[in-house]
């Protein structure tokens, strides 16, 4: 563990001197409250509208380190942090363009549309650390700060080390984001520009190999072991002596961002007065609100994807191309990964409605956003293609072996898609929402997307109802289509995909109530079947979900309850009838409003179902319905505090495992998941 804490403790202190330094020549000038900078230290991540928000400081689900654990309904992974994860509640997220279709890391990326632009006034820093079972560790180190008042910059960056719970399971990704945000003296022209990289190296198991089931007599005790068996408790016995499907497996993921925009904007000044202390002076005040901004951006996007086997199992893969133990003395063979390069262009023109606070005439509000943009996007694709097939002896008498060359393709594909975009504040009685995305030409000619979103809320007792309307006709993922690999070979002509998603919801904020009713359908849908191979549906696939969300508040205790049922018309698609996740807390100030507490249980549980299984060399999660997975209650126990700007949690993982019937679960075929573990994690804001 030192031989990562020292390059980030080295990485945080340079941080810090440089806080410390730029901070100081502040205070000197500047002697306000500390605890008054906070609301102007404000981000955006919207390019377009370029909309602030403030620093989340809440200790609500601060405890969920894990980022699969940040999406609405935490994923489910394969056992440790970085490792393979999927969503156990049917979402369809698939937008417009060329998407290679490896998704199972998407949660330990940094993702372009997601970078902060910082715009304080005051030198900015962060540091998290976690420390978990195994030894995992995750780290977080943020620098912000403004140059002359025009120019911002950001430093991101992310450490994520997934350790060994059974062997065969580290995982390392590094991320990082550079941004800078220069707008000029009279703030209608600005310039946003970014650096993503994003690194990782997953080492594949192949799940587990030799299994034991344990059985128990009627006073709890151990009775029998039985070997070679899915359903199993391997708390008696250490996970990482436990035999494994591959030996030297591993999959790398790269890839580079590079963003640059430039918008000027038409508006209008804004002029008040506000009275000084005295009372007998006033203040002229004044504010530029753009109503009008065209922007040009440019973004190089590379992506390089490569899964390895150094000394593949026999009796693991139904298919060779590359063996290298059938290559004679002297045959080269190489092999290189997919890589995709995306050059695209934008233009946009946004129209911003604003309108004039009727209790503080200084602030202003957005009324109405529009957007209309142009974009192109160029690929340059290279991956594996033909194989051609040589016989070779190894001496005049043997038999010929038959040598698989493979020769690299490199294609280029285009397209251009046209994009428009309409909302109004949500905050508002009536708001409404809606994105449309329509390919002009190119590989994806004809791809659509129409998203339309409505909510009107009588009042905060009464509630409101809220909809959604989406249709989706897209082109197949490129892994779909086209791959080839060391035990894949398939090359596709998929029909689009075309899908119909509605929901309703009617909430209530005085009630702290939620309740869903979500319907999908898909016409030639495309699964991953039971050879892990893409295959189309031809029978239209109905999905539909109840999703209720009720909070309870009795005192200084808080139960929050999500509760998803969830029915398909196609066994193929793998999802647990019944998912749900409860947390109990108590919140509250302690030691004379010094500190302040959250200290509670998270308690998940999902129905038993044939879970997808998880395929490596494709990356991919595919049908099985021979193995019935079995499940129960997973309980978590916190504690999170906050001092300041200094949040602490500690976690006790999987807290009643080990207890007769609870003894450990699988969260695929083959992939248990860790006994009961301790995670600590820290986290501290620096802005003073």
């Amino acid at each position: 563990m030192i031989k990562y804490f020292l390059p980030y403790s080295f990485f945080f202190c340079c941080c810090l001197f440089l806080c410390e330094n730029a901070m100081a020549q502040l205070l000197e000038r500047d002697t306000a409250n500390i605890e008054k900078r906070y609301p102007l230290m404000r981000y955006t991540t919207d390019n377009y509208t370029l909309a602030t928000q403030n620093i989340d400081t809440s200790l609500r689900y601060f405890y969920r380190y894990n980022p699969a654990w940040q999406r609405p309904y935490e994923d489910q992974f394969l056992g440790n942090l970085a490792q393979p994860h999927f969503s156990q509640v049917f979402e369809y997220e698939r937008n417009i363009g060329l998407h290679l279709g490896f998704r199972q890391y998407d949660q330990y990326l940094f993702h372009p549309e997601e970078t902060p632009y910082f715009h304080t006034p005051y030198p900015y820093a962060r540091f998290e650390y976690t420390l978990g079972g195994s030894e995992e560790q995750l780290l977080i180190a943020s620098f912000a700060q403004t140059i002359r008042k025009r120019l911002h910059y950001t430093l991101h960056y992310r450490r994520i080390i997934g350790a060994e719970t059974y062997q065969r399971q580290q995982a390392n990704f590094h991320n990082f984001v550079g941004s800078i945000w220069y707008e000029n003296a009279n703030k209608r022209y600005n310039v946003l520009s970014h650096y993503v990289v994003n690194s990782g190296s997953v080492d594949q198991s192949g799940g587990i190999d030799t299994l034991f089931k344990v059985e128990y007599d009627e006073f709890g005790i151990i009775e029998s072991l039985l070997p070679k068996t899915l359903f199993l408790d391997t708390s008696v016995i250490r996970k990482n002596i436990l035999d494994v499907n591959l030996e030297n497996a591993n999959t790398t993921y790269k890839n580079n961002n590079f963003f640059v925009q430039h918008s000027y904007d038409w508006g209008t000044t804004k002029r008040w007065y506000e009275s000084t202390a005295s009372g007998r002076d006033s203040i002229e005040r004044k504010r530029f609100l753009p109503a009008l901004r065209i922007g040009n951006s440019f973004t190089f996007n590379q992506t390089r994807y490569l899964y390895n086997d150094q000394s593949p199992t026999a009796n693991y893969y139904n298919s060779f191309f590359l063996n290298p133990s059938n290559i004679p003395t002297g045959a080269s063979i190489y092999y290189t990964p997919l890589q995709v390069n995306d050059f695209k262009n934008e233009v946009f023109v946004l129209l911003m409605g604003n309108k004039k606070d009727e209790i503080d005439e200084g602030e202003y509000r957005r009324t109405i956003t529009a957007r209309a943009s142009f974009e192109h996007h160029f690929y340059r694709i290279t991956q594996p293609d033909s194989v051609y097939t040589i016989q070779r002896r190894t001496s005049a008498t043997a038999d010929p072996l038959t040598v698989y060359i493979r020769a690299d393709q490199r294609e280029t594909l285009q397209s251009a898609l046209l994009n428009f975009y309409v909302n109004n504040p949500a905050s508002q009685a009536l708001s409404y929402q809606l994105h449309a995305r329509y390919a002009l030409w190119g590989f994806n000619l004809a791809d659509m997307s129409l998203d339309a979103r409505l909510q009107y809320q009588l009042s905060r007792k009464v509630g409101g109802i809220k909809g959604r309307f989406a249709f989706k006709r897209l082109e197949a993922d490129r892994i779909q289509s086209r791959w080839f690999g060391n035990h894949f070979d398939w090359n596709n002509d998929f029909s689009k995909t075309t899908s119909l998603q509605i929901s309703g919801t009617y909430f209530n904020p005085a009630l702290k109530l939620e309740a869903t009713y979500r319907n999908h359908t898909f016409d030639n849908y495309l699964i991953w079947n039971e050879e892990a191979q893409p295959e189309q549906l031809s029978k239209a696939v109905n999905i539909s979900q109840f999703i209720l969300k009720k909070d309870f508040k009795i005192g200084r205790f808080h139960l929050d309850n999500t509760v998803v049922y969830q029915v398909s018309t196609n066994d193929s698609i793998a999802l647990p009838t019944l998912w749900t996740r409860h947390q109990l807390y108590y919140q509250n100030y302690l030691f004379n409003n010094a500190l302040y507490a959250q200290i509670g249980l998270d308690v998940r549980y999902n129905t038993n179902y044939y879970a997808n299984a998880y395929a490596p060399a494709t990356g991919q999660f595919y049908y099985q319905n021979s193995n019935l997975l079995q499940y129960y209650p997973r309980l978590d126990f916190y504690v999170s505090f906050r001092v300041k700007r200094a949040r602490i949690y500690g976690l006790v993982r999987h807290l009643n495992q080990g207890l007769p019937g609870q003894m450990g679960y699988f969260a695929a075929p083959f992939y248990p998941m860790p006994d009961r573990s301790f995670n600590f994690g820290l986290s501290w804001l620096f802005y003073d």
